[in-house]
């Protein structure tokens, strides 16, 4: 008979998996390989383990991305700041989100643009090519044409009827006696503007494309002036590139909602559009403050000698992008 008072024996513990890398060969424990990272999860499993982890891959995903967009655009600096000095698994990579961000705002600004070309192809085609009913076109169409789609069909209305009440020869205009030299050249490049009038959409499209891959120069330019101007908070240029990217992701967010304005609201996109400039000149000095720790009038005149080149540099690169798209 055994004794009750006899202690029990304790539990021996299992042992611990060994596991061999399939990837490597790396022998380890855990889940992952320390050599490689590959996951030790496997995947010739039924089709509805499948679904299951497909669906929270993407939930990690989005929960990623709207985390990073949340702190992007309620607290600025602090994302930059979190990824900078470590924090980085709750949030996307600032180049991946950056990408993200960057390919909806062109691909919605193709399409607003192009809306709009279509809408005023007629008009566009006859102001390039000088040709027009009599040679003349009311200042009614010309205008009309123009609002419709920025102003609210009220307020379009109501300046037509004003309009229309006007003296008619006080309100033409005439085109002019010469047409539009066809023959322009952009070097030895010869530029067909009758060609550009008919198919605006297609240089437009050349023009966007070329856009977009500027920024993967202009954008490091735009983290090398922030190292130039902030080195002394960090040495290194990692931490000024984070912050390019966070602010050319953040310009693309609210220039997106810009563009969806002019097609829902089109009579408040003037005044988002103003309202938003000052808005981000707010958000990135308060950013700045948070992520370089500097005296505020120290990073004021730092960040505006950096956006003030910045913007030069912008507008003089537009240029050779405007040649390639025509050409």
């Amino acid at each position: 008979m055994q004794n009750s008072d006899q202690p029990e024996k304790e539990a021996i513990p299992a042992e611990s998996t060994i596991i061999n890398c399939k990837n490597c060969e790396t022998t380890f424990e855990g889940k992952y390989c320390p050599n490689c990272g590959q996951s030790i999860k496997q995947y010739d499993r039924p089709l509805q383990f499948l679904i299951l982890d497909f669906a929270g891959n993407v939930f990690a995903f989005d929960t990623r991305l709207w985390l990073s967009i949340k702190h992007l655009l309620t607290k600025p600096g602090k994302f930059e700041t979190d990824y900078v000095h470590g924090k980085r698994r709750r949030y996307m990579p600032p180049f991946r989100l950056y990408v993200f961000v960057s390919f909806v705002f062109f691909l919605l600004l193709g399409f607003t643009t192009n809306r709009s070309v279509r809408q005023n192809k007629e008009l566009i085609t006859n102001s390039l090519l000088n040709e027009g009913p009599n040679d003349s076109i009311p200042d009614v169409v010309y205008m009309s044409k123009y609002l419709e789609g920025k102003v609210s069909p009220e307020d379009l209305d109501t300046f037509t009827e004003i309009m229309e009440k006007a003296a008619p020869d006080s309100i033409r205009v005439v085109a002019a006696k010469e047409p539009i030299n066809l023959n322009l050249k952009i070097g030895e490049d010869k530029l067909d503007i009758k060609k550009i009038a008919n198919n605006p959409e297609v240089y437009l499209a050349r023009f966007f494309k070329y856009l977009s891959w500027s920024f993967f120069i202009l954008m490091p330019f735009y983290g090398f002036l922030l190292w130039l101007l902030f080195r002394k908070s960090y040495r290194y240029f990692f931490a000024h590139f984070v912050m390019a990217t966070s602010h050319h992701t953040v310009v693309f967010m609210a220039y997106a909602l810009v563009l969806l304005s002019g097609l829902y609201l089109p009579a408040i996109t003037n005044y988002l559009s103003n309202g938003f400039f000052f808005l981000l000149l707010i958000y990135f000095y308060i950013g700045a403050l948070r992520l370089y720790k500097l005296r505020w009038y120290s990073v004021l005149l730092r960040l505006l000698t950096v956006l003030f080149i910045y913007s030069l540099v912008s507008m003089l690169a537009t240029v050779p992008i405007v040649i390639m798209a025509l050409t």
